[in-house]
């Protein structure tokens, strides 16, 4: 195996940062590996305690230890912060669907799933994330 490959695992993360967080798969993986021992830093530009649906997806990790959940857009907050220590980041944060890929909310959907990704990417880099799942 080359050097700079590490072999599989199955063993969960000790501490991960799902992105998205808020959202229904997000909310449900961040459940998932908070079960599985994982500490979970959820980051969703969804506020759960103004948006109604983002608060009915976390309704479950409320109040558990181990989930600790940010409310940040990755296209203007500091990322660096956030990807400290962690062992893999789930990167699962965008606009959802086809439609908005074209048409008027453009705009929106290419800083929300393209730029926000490349800052993703590009402070998981810089931290050294030894996982990035996208």
């Amino acid at each position: 195996m080359p050097q700079h490959e590490q072999p599989p695992t199955n063993a969960s993360p000790r501490r991960a940062v799902v992105t998205g967080s808020a959202g229904f798969i997000g909310s449900h993986l961040a459940h998932a590996l908070v079960q599985a021992g994982t500490t979970v830093l959820g980051v969703d530009r969804r506020d759960p305690s103004t948006d109604p649906t983002a608060a009915a997806n976390l309704a479950a990790l409320r109040g558990r230890p181990g989930y600790h959940h940010v409310t940040a857009d990755l296209l203007h907050c500091a990322i660096d912060p956030i990807l400290i220590d962690a062992d893999t980041v789930f990167h699962l944060a965008g606009i959802p669907g086809v439609r908005p890929s074209w048409g008027p909310q453009f705009g929106d959907y290419l800083a929300s799933n393209v730029l926000a990704t490349h800052r993703v990417l590009e402070a998981s880099t810089r931290i050294g994330v030894a996982r990035l799942v996208l």
